[in-house]
C-alpha cells in the first residue's frame, strides 16, 4: 500500500493552516461550532485529495507494515449489536472510508465485529492482499472454570474459524489471545499457545498476540513466552505505566498495538465543567470565542482526542493505534493523528492543561469503573 501511495498527490497543506481554516488555534483565534462535524467539513475543503498521507510503522519482528492509525472498538455505540440493526450501511461507509484515507489494519474482538467488517470489506471490494485482518478469543476465561487445556485449545480454535468465515477469508493475520484475568495462569497462557501453533500450521493465522490488562503479568508472559509476536497494551498521555514494558519488548522484536486510546472514552465523557479554568489555552479560546459553553466543550473533546492520539504516535515503541470508530467523521478526525504527525507544544498544553488543572484525576476514577477499572492499574 505505502508503494501505491507514494503515486498520490500529497495534500498540500501544514498544521498552522489546517488550523486556521478550522478557526480553532490555541493563540486565541475564534473556535470552530459544530464539534466533530465542522472538523470533518474542513477536512474535506483543505485537503481533497487526503490519500497518501497516511504513515505506517512496522510491527516488531513481523515485518507488517501497518498504519499508524487502525480500527479497532466494539460498535457498541450505535447499535452494530443489535439484532436487525440498519447500520451495516454505515458499517460500509466507516471502512470505505478508512481505507481510502490509508488504514489498512482492521482488528476485531467479538464474532459479530468480524460479521460486520467482512460484509463492509466485500461491499467497498477491498482486496484482501492489501488488508490485515486480527481475530481474538476469550478462550482464557475458561481457566479456573473446570475446563481442560484441551477444551480450551479447541473452543480457541473454534471461534478464530467463526471469525475467519465471518471476515469472508481463509486466514487471519493476528491471533490474538485475550488474558484479561485477575491472575497469571500458565495452564491457560500454553493452551493459547498450542492452539496458535495449530492455526499456524493449517495456514489460519500467522503471528500469536496477546492482550493483557495486567503489566505485572505482562513482564512474565514477555520473558516466559518466546512465541509472543504482538503485544495489545493499554497506553495514553494518563496511562503510562506500559513505558516500563516497551524497552523489553523492543529487546525482543515484540510489536506493539495501542489499546484504550481514549481511556475508556474519558475525553468525551467530561460534563459540566468550567472551560476557563482548564488551563491558559482553553482560556484564551474562552475569552475570544463567540460560542456558547456546550459549542466549546464539544470541540474540546475532540481537540483533546486528536492530542491524545498524537501523544501516543509520538513514542517510537508504538506501532499503532485501535480507536473505535462508528462514524465517517470519526475516521476523519483520527487520521489526522498520523497525517499531522509529531505533536505540538500547543497538544502538549491542551492535554496538561485538562488533566493537570481541571480534575483529571476525578474523571478517570469515573470511568474506570466496572468493566473497565483495570486501566487503574496502567497510570503511571
Amino acid at each position: 500500500m505505502s508503494e501505491n501511495n507514494k503515486n498520490k498527490k500529497p495534500c498540500k497543506i501544514n498544521r498552522r493552516q489546517f488550523i486556521r481554516n478550522l478557526s480553532f488555534s490555541f493563540a486565541g483565534a475564534k473556535i470552530a461550532t459544530g464539534g466533530i462535524t465542522s472538523f470533518s467539513n474542513v477536512f474535506d475543503k483543505t485537503c481533497a485529495e487526503q490519500a497518501g498521507k497516511m504513515k505506517y510503522r512496522t510491527l516488531g519482528g513481523t515485518g507488517l507494515k501497518v498504519s499508524e492509525v487502525a480500527i479497532g472498538g466494539h460498535f457498541n455505540g450505535i447499535g452494530w449489536k443489535k439484532k436487525g440493526s440498519n447500520r451495516q450501511s454505515l458499517r460500509n461507509e466507516v471502512i470505505g472510508e478508512a481505507y481510502k484515507l490509508g488504514i489498512n489494519f482492521f482488528d476485531t474482538n467479538e464474532v459479530y465485529e468480524s460479521e460486520k467488517i467482512g460484509i463492509a470489506l466485500k461491499a467497498n471490494g477491498i482486496k484482501r492482499d492489501k488488508i490485515f485482518l486480527s481475530a481474538d478469543t476469550n478462550a482464557y476465561d475458561g481457566v479456573g472454570k473446570n475446563k481442560s487445556a484441551k477444551e480450551i485449545i479447541n473452543e480457541t480454535i473454534e471461534e478464530v474459524d467463526r471469525h475467519i468465515a465471518a471476515l469472508k477469508t481463509s486466514y487471519v493475520d493476528i491471533f490474538r489471545f485475550t488474558t484479561w484475568g485477575e491472575k497469571y495462569n500458565e495452564m491457560g497462557i500454553k493452551a493459547g499457545l498450542e492452539a496458535f501453533k495449530i492455526l499456524k500450521k493449517d495456514g489460519k493465522a500467522r503471528y500469536f498476540a496477546i492482550s493483557n490488562h495486567n503489566p505485572v503479568d505482562l513482564q512474565i508472559m514477555i520473558k516466559e513466552i518466546p512465541e509472543l509476536d504482538i503485544l495489545y497494551i493499554p497506553y495514553s498521555y494518563i496511562t503510562r505505566k506500559a513505558e516500563k514494558v516497551f524497552p523489553v519488548a523492543k529487546e525482543k522484536g515484540i510489536g506493539v498495538i495501542c489499546i484504550k486510546p481514549f481511556v475508556h472514552g474519558s475525553l468525551f465523557n467530561i460534563k459540566n465543567i468550567d472551560i476557563s479554568k482548564m488551563g491558559s489555552n482553553l482560556k484564551k479560546i474562552l475569552e475570544s470565542s463567540d460560542s456558547n459553553t456546550d459549542e466549546l466543550l464539544k470541540d474540546t473533546k475532540q481537540s483533546l482526542a486528536l492530542a491524545n492520539l498524537k501523544f501516543i504516535l509520538n513514542n517510537e515503541n508504538i506501532s499503532t493505534i485501535i480507536p473505535g470508530m462508528e462514524t465517517v467523521e470519526e475516521v476523519k478526525e483520527n487520521v489526522m493523528a498520523s497525517y499531522e504527525g509529531k505533536i505540538t507544544d500547543s497538544d502538549m498544553g491542551l492535554l496538561e492543561g485538562f488533566w493537570n488543572n481541571h480534575q483529571g484525576e476525578y474523571h478517570i476514577n469515573e470511568m474506570c469503573s466496572g468493566k473497565y477499572h483495570f486501566l487503574r492499574q496502567w497510570r503511571s
